[in-house]
């Protein structure tokens, strides 16, 4: 699983560390968090969160490759703008698990592209995580396909170079 932005009380990360410690009594399952330890976070002792695999690894140039090397983007936020790293989790056929904010929402149809949380709850957002893991393979391909069509059709840049083009071309 991975979780990617700095540690900002929106981003919510203590939710999902909180959601991932009970699943991962049940789970074989590794957390990484890419970005800057803040708020809340820039104390913690990296190493005993490491016993519970969780892995705390700063702010990265390659989040590509943790994307490509990751099943899940889990993506807990209060609320989001336009979440680009969704929009790259996509791309990178990353199935995300997220709860139902707005900015999130638009971007993620649940059981399609990934899975939204019923509500902000930690209990909601550990039954999402647990959903994910428990899906079948032929599933989550699916998914993963339709994430990627998804990227490809509406947020490539080609598209939205072309819809700001025709945007602003038109005098208000």
């Amino acid at each position: 699983m991975l979780a990617v932005g700095n540690t900002r009380k929106e981003k919510n990360f203590q939710l999902l560390i909180d959601a991932f410690n009970n699943l991962k009594k049940n789970y074989d399952i590794k957390l990484t968090i890419l970005g800057a330890l803040v708020e809340g976070f820039q104390f913690v002792d990296v190493k005993e969160y490491e016993k519970n695999s969780i892995f705390f690894k700063g702010s990265v140039n390659n989040v590509q490759d943790y994307m490509k090397n990751s099943s899940f983007l889990c993506m807990p936020s209060i609320h989001e703008g336009m979440p680009i790293t969704l929009l790259e989790a996509k791309a990178n056929s990353l199935i995300p698990v997220v709860t139902p904010a707005p900015g999130i929402i638009e971007l993620v149809t649940n059981n399609e592209d990934g899975f939204i949380a019923n509500d902000m709850t930690q209990q909601s957002y550990e039954l999402a995580l647990k959903e994910a893991l428990e899906c079948d393979e032929s599933t989550l391909s699916m998914m993963k396909k339709k994430a990627v069509e998804d990227y490809n059709n509406l947020y490539s840049m080609t598209i939205c170079e072309r819809n700001y083009f025709e945007y602003y071309k038109n005098p208000i």
